[in-house]
């Protein structure tokens, strides 16, 4: 087999796999896939969102503070919303990075990439359901925090709609059963 202007050999018993033949990918999971990088993006105005409303974060980690029956310093109530804001940073670059590789394999054809972000979404959908106020729709975090929250939740429903369709199936399958 040649590449470019080298000759490579294939590995003795194994079979070639040609690009070729595996089939193209739908518009659902090509839109999916789209999707998804749009749900990097997201989560990173999300970030942005984060830090940029980083004073209103103190304020509602201060007014929870007045509640407890502990009396917080200034400091404390400080050092609670960095690292609050760290850890929602954190968070939002693993997002990003999950969202690109899970949209680069389901692109491939990878039904593990696609059942990855399909086991992802519903851990999504659970910590907003059930999850502690910072993380889900409501509570005190700012509202364009949730706003982004939403979103974020909103794109996920969508590509695991895509990536669940019919044809979708038939192209995982697909490109399963070429490169066995």
């Amino acid at each position: 087999m040649w590449k470019g202007d080298r000759m490579y050999k294939p590995y003795p018993g194994s079979a070639e796999v040609s690009l070729s033949q595996q089939p193209p990918a739908p518009s659902a999971v090509r839109n999916a896939v789209m999707l998804m990088y749009a749900g990097a993006a997201v989560s990173l105005i999300r970030a942005a969102a984060d830090i940029a409303t980083r004073s209103e974060l103190r304020a509602a980690v201060a007014s929870r503070s007045k509640a407890s029956p502990v009396h917080v310093t200034a400091s404390q109530i400080s050092a609670a919303a960095n690292t609050s804001l760290v850890i929602a940073v954190v968070f939002a670059v693993i997002s990003i990075g999950l969202w690109i590789f899970i949209a680069r394999a389901s692109r491939g054809g990878s039904a593990g990439a696609r059942l990855a972000g399909t086991v992802l979404f519903g851990l999504d959908t659970l910590a907003l359901l059930v999850g502690t106020p910072d993380v889900g729709l409501i509570g005190s975090q700012p509202a364009l925090a949730r706003v982004g929250t939403g979103a974020v939740w909103l794109v996920g429903l969508v590509v695991v709609v895509l990536l669940w369709q019919g044809r979708s199936n038939a192209f995982f399958r697909g490109a399963r059963a070429v490169t066995a």
